[in-house]
């Protein structure tokens, strides 16, 4: 229902030419894996001769026992799929073979430097290579690898390397088993190496020379199909019924993080990449100052840090950043004074306009009683914020740098006309969840002020400050979180719905696998019910976002990113 299969890999204990000890120890492993729920366990290339065995593999009577060791391993398999290494005579010569076997029967044997590829019903589908090198052009989802490999000092990097690569590139999954000392050391010896890897990443790796480690994952191949672009290939595609989805998700290595998990080792160049996209945009304008205004929030923070950076680039004062405090009917102390503090350290230009006066004679001009805390009281702030930056933008030769994140835009979490507009949007493609590690790292490297301020803001909740009631702490009563539910779980249901292809059934399944113990499933379901009414019936907002650049995999943008009709039916 959800397309998680559990895969398994393995290299089991093994001799050359122990034919009875080696498929006594291929039906334990297969046993293990099929008892834990495994869809398919990959074995090493010659698991059941455990080396090519020399000499032996041009005695027909050898053969005969391989073939006999095949068969017989073969006819014990249940509904787990396996994969393993063997040899068999092709006109007259012994070769190695990859052979593929399930519920008692031998599905195929597969030459050396050959593909075959399986469906398994329409849930996933699944290429079994035989020989040494990775073959390009596979379409299915999962490859499969029985490694026969010697190990040398660097060639495990190197594996991981070219596993990973290769997984990103095709955006399959790819499970490989390497050979174990049933390698002969005559000369050599066997790693026992196996590895699962999807999309690029390595989710599973077994200890080195750690024979009969068992190694699984749970993988999700409604996300893999729905970012792979399938293409017909001319090749023959084996149809197999349905295998047994995997019972939990224990080895699904599912985030909670699922943005940060996937910038990885890039989070550091999020920042610098839209330093560099704001500064082209600049230098193309000819703008002479960036306007933005700076309330003391996660948003406006992070946005402000670029901005500098920015200036940096293109070799001009950071007083070209002219930052605005707007206070008006809730900003609070500390974030007005957060504000100021990131101004200062940062070396930016800096100016106050309190804009309480202006939205009460806003509110009477409109025959609004400016004490209703209703629609009408609340936007007309972000409006007269907005009409600020943009007048002051075209009194300093400037463009209006927008703040706003892909959280609030998948929400429609922002006032339309109000702080929903800017002439560059450099937080667009950036989720709430994500922007507190970039903020945390930023706090990492900068001075001892201004990590103090950075660190404050990340501590302060997040509200848009738009009501006068306080808190008895003095933070605002109208925090974000309380209202729309928690932006971990909204991000979460962002990444998998956009990214991953997930329906509503498996993003409730995923959040309460990945939440388990933190949020109540009531909490799960109420904050997956307003997050998919919110992303659908607030498009309009998003149909006219400005121009900013694409920094996650996930884009909100009507030009190139996910987009739909503003009056689309969910």
């Amino acid at each position: 229902m959800h397309q998680f299969y559990r895969i398994a890999a393995v290299s089991p204990a093994a001799a050359p030419g122990d034919l009875a000890g080696n498929l006594k120890s291929l039906k334990a492993c297969y046993l293990e894996a099929a008892r834990k729920g495994a869809a398919i366990v990959v074995f090493p290339g010659f698991a059941t001769t455990g080396d090519d065995c020399g000499s032996m593999m041009r005695r027909r009577d050898f053969l005969a026992r391989c073939r006999e060791t095949t068969g017989e391993f073969a006819s014990s398999t249940q509904e787990t799929i396996a994969v393993f290494g063997t040899v068999d005579e092709v006109n007259g010569k012994a070769v190695p073979v990859t052979a593929v076997a399930r519920r008692g029967a031998l599905l195929a044997q597969i030459p050396a430097d050959t593909v075959a590829e399986f469906a398994v019903h329409d849930d996933f589908t699944f290429a079994v290579a035989s020989g040494e090198k990775i073959p390009c052009g596979s379409d299915a989802d999962l490859l499969l690898l029985c490694g026969a490999e010697a190990f040398a000092a660097g060639a495990r990097a190197a594996r991981e390397t070219q596993l990973a690569g290769f997984s990103a590139s095709a955006h399959q999954a790819i499970a490989f088993a390497n050979a174990g000392s049933g390698i002969s050391t005559t000369d050599h010896v066997g790693d026992a190496d196996a590895v699962i890897a999807v999309d690029g990443k390595i989710l599973k790796r077994a200890t080195p020379f750690a024979e009969n480690e068992m190694i699984f994952a749970d993988v999700d191949f409604g996300r893999i199909g729905f970012r792979r672009e399938k293409a017909a290939k001319n090749m023959e595609l084996v149809k197999l019924d349905g295998v047994p989805e995997s019972p939990t998700l224990e080895y699904a290595a599912l985030s909670r993080d699922p943005f940060l998990d996937e910038a990885g080792k890039d989070l550091p160049l999020i920042v610098p990449g839209a330093a560099c996209a704001l500064a082209r945009r600049i230098r193309q304008i000819r703008a002479r100052s960036l306007v933005l205004g700076v309330s003391g929030g996660l948003d406006s923070t992070l946005a402000l840090i670029v901005c500098a950076y920015a200036c940096d680039i293109l070799q001009i004062p950071r007083e070209n950043v002219r930052a605005l405090t707007l206070p008006g009917f809730g900003t609070t102390g500390r974030t007005n004074a957060n504000a100021k503090k990131l101004c200062r350290e940062l070396g930016v230009s800096l100016d106050e306009i309190d804009i309480s006066e202006a939205c009460r004679l806003h509110l009477a001009a409109i025959g609004h009683d400016g004490k209703t805390t209703d629609a009408a009281y609340e936007n007309s702030q972000a409006r007269e914020r907005t009409q600020i930056l943009m007048d002051y933008a075209n009194l300093t030769g400037g463009i209006v740098i927008g703040t706003g994140d892909l959280s609030e835009l998948a929400l429609g979490w922002c006032t339309y006309n109000g702080d929903q507009m800017s002439m560059y949007s450099v937080n667009a493609t950036l989720p709430k969840t994500l922007m507190r590690h970039i903020l945390a790292a930023e706090a990492e490297k900068a001075s001892p002020a201004l990590a103090e301020a950075i660190r404050d803001v990340l501590d302060t909740p997040v509200s848009p400050e738009l009501l006068p009631q306080k808190n008895d702490d003095g933070n605002s009563s109208q925090q974000t979180e309380s209202i729309l539910g928690p932006y971990e779980l909204h991000d979460f249901f962002l990444y998998h719905y956009i990214s991953s292809g997930a329906d509503e059934k498996k993003l409730l399944f995923l959040a309460q696998n990945a939440f388990k113990g933190i949020f109540d499933e009531s909490t799960v379901r109420h904050t997956l019910e307003n997050f998919l009414r919110r992303l659908f019936s607030q498009q309009f907002k998003r149909n006219p976002a400005p121009d900013g650049p694409q920094l996650t995999s996930v884009s909100l943008s009507p030009r190139g990113g996910w987009h739909i009709p503003s009056d689309f039916v969910k």
